[in-house]
Formats: C-alpha cells, structure tokens, sequence
C-alpha cells in the first residue's frame, strides 16, 4: 500500500529516502501512507512535489527515530475533492524523543479533516518552519489534529512558538534552502463547519516581522482564542505596534477576540477591507496591571523608563501574578539600592518614579 516502506532496521548509516526537487510522487489510496518507516534509523526528505490522495492518506509516516523533512510541497488532495482525514506528516505511537516531523516547505489542504501533522504517542519533535494552506472550501482542518496538546515548534508553531529549529542530523550532498510553508484553510460560504484555529498564537519577532496563516472559514474565537506573543518587544521600545495580515483569507470572524499572551500588553485585532485580521499590541502601565500594592512604586518607575532591554522582556508575563512576582523580584535585587538611598534621604520613591529618565540599558535615577 505504500511507494516506499521501510523492510528492516537500518545500521548507523541510516536508510535515506530523497525526493528532489525536481521530483514528483503521486499517490492515491485510501488509508495508506506513500513515505512509510516503521523501522529504526530511516530518513525522507522531500524537496520536490508530492501529490495525496485518498480518504486517511498519508504522505509521510514514520516510527522509531524517523526523520521525516517536508522542504517541498505535499498536496492533501485536489480542490474539490471528497477525501477526507488526510494527514500531512505523522509520527506512530511508538516514535522516539529523538524522531521529527519537520516541514519547511508547504502543505497545502483540500480535503476536510485533515491535518498537516499528527502525533500517535507522547515524545517527538513537530516542527512548522513555514505555512500550511487550508484551501478554500475546507472545513473541519488545522495544523495538528489533537491541537495545542501536542508541541508545535517554529517558526509557525503554536502554544508560543516563533523560532526557527531543525532536528534532522544527517547530511545531504546540495540541499536546497527551505522554502517558505504556508496554511491556508477555509470555505467563502458562512455557516458550516469552521476551521479549528484553537492553540494558535501568531508569533511576532524582533525585527518586527509576524507570522502569517493563510484560513478561510474561521473563527479567531473558540474553546481557546487565537494569541499574539510580545516578540517583538526585544527590538523596540514603542508601546504601540501593529502588524497586518497575521491571519489572510475570506470569511473570517471574531478578529476583536484574539488575545495577547502577556497582561502587559492588550491586542486589538481588527478586520480590514480585504477581510484578513490585523492586530494592533498596546503596552498597559504596570501600575495598572500589578495589584500588590507593596509593588507600585517600582511599577511606576518602570513605566517611566520604559525600554526594550532584558528587565522589560522579561516582564512580558502571562498573569497578573506573575507581574505582582516579577516585579517583587525586581524590586528586590535590582532596586534594593535605590530603596535605600530613597530611606536615608527621606525621599518618597514615588518622587524617583516622576524624575526617572530612560537611558540604553533602563533606568537612571
């Protein structure tokens, strides 16, 4: 039932499968997998086209300490059609910690139901460096079919992941550069199925870059609302940053309900006249989010000196709480001095937080 599929273990120079870029594998059958390693030390790489279908096919599966590498395209089905339960890249039940599923090219969904990745058991690396497209007309697809319980990472992971990783280690004579993967998932009409985006954070960068899914038909609202991460504030100290187009595609609802990944900071997404979602980061007062008044003083004079260096990226936190922690923390091994020097000149640290100035690495006093 499979084009390929591994026979026995391999020794340690591995088994190694590579689709080139020239290449191109079609296959069409029902609830089998055309890329299969079930055995240990077995490799495939894609950096041509590959062309699935078939109602739970699959086009690259594997077991053991697989490593299976999308840098390529992969086509779950043709626009229109019945197939359903396909998946993209998937790791069996009995996968090692050290077998990855890595796609840095793209996956692009027709069919409903169907995932760009799955994950049988409990370890392994998932890895999106790019874009999956869920196409127009698809309903009931994502990016992993048991959501944001299973560890995405990448740059287009989710549960936060925005960073580009590679697991694979083993070597290719010319490998090409990864392309770009994209999602796009959807269906114009209202009403229907939606597409699943729970667990879906928009990963924001230094350089002021942010990820972008490509969906049609579906919600920024669910069991979990769509998330942006502060990433991006480590390369600037505005306190209002915008980014369009995190999300692309036609009939897309709820834009008001994405949330940030930080109580400092407030998300206002937004539908624009193309109807893809744009998102404007607002940076909230510390002193308005902290509600341990043992803390005020040092909040105030945080937001008087407000910067982009590690102290304040490191205040990006996800719970009122946790700020009221930090910034004890901060008050205390950073500012005890300042708090000294303040007692012994009878002057109000509130006075300090009014006369801050911002310098490169934070505060002056």
């Amino acid at each position: 039932k499979s084009l390929v599929d591994s026979a026995n273990n391999a020794g340690d120079q591995k088994s190694l499968l590579w689709n080139q870029d020239n290449g191109v594998i079609n296959f069409d059958h029902d609830s089998a997998s055309a890329v299969k390693g079930t055995h240990s030390n077995f490799i495939a790489q894609n950096d041509g086209i590959m062309n699935i279908s078939g109602t739970g096919a699959v086009p690259m599966e594997g077991d053991k300490n697989a490593q299976l590498v999308n840098n390529g395209t992969i086509n779950l089905g043709t626009a229109g059609t019945t197939d359903t339960g396909m998946i993209g890249m998937q790791l069996d039940a009995n996968a090692t910690a050290d077998a990855v599923i890595e796609n840095n090219g793209t996956i692009n969904i027709f069919a409903n139901d169907s995932f760009a990745f799955t994950v049988l058991g409990t370890v392994g690396h998932v890895v999106n460096n790019g874009t999956v497209v869920i196409a127009d007309g698809v309903t009931g697809s994502g990016l992993i079919k048991q959501g944001d319980s299973i560890n995405v990472e990448g740059m287009n992971g989710n549960n936060g992941n925005s960073s580009e990783v590679h697991y694979g280690d083993y070597t290719l004579p010319d490998v090409p550069k990864p392309n770009t993967v994209s999602v796009t998932s959807g269906s114009d009409e209202a009403g229907g199925s939606m597409n699943n985006l729970n667990g879906y954070v928009v990963g924001t960068n230094v350089n002021g870059s942010a990820g972008k899914l490509k969906v049609n038909n579906a919600s920024m609202n669910g069991v979990e609302s769509v998330e942006i991460n502060t990433g991006f504030t480590a390369g600037t100290a505005d306190t209002t940053v915008s980014f369009d187009n995190v999300v692309e595609g036609s009939n897309l609802t709820d834009a008001d309900a994405i949330t940030s990944t930080s109580v400092v900071w407030t998300a206002k997404g937004s539908t624009d006249a193309s109807g893809n979602v744009d998102v404007t980061m607002s940076k909230n007062a510390y002193t308005d989010v902290a509600t341990d008044a043992s803390v005020n003083d040092i909040a105030k004079a945080l937001d008087a000196g407000y910067t982009n260096n590690e102290l304040f990226t490191s205040l990006n936190v996800g719970t009122t709480a946790e700020l009221n922690s930090a910034l004890k923390q901060v008050s205390g091994s950073q500012a005890t001095t300042v708090f000294r020097e303040a007692r012994v000149l009878s002057n109000p640290f509130s006075m300090l937080a009014d006369a801050a100035t911002k310098v490169g690495n934070g505060l002056a006093f």
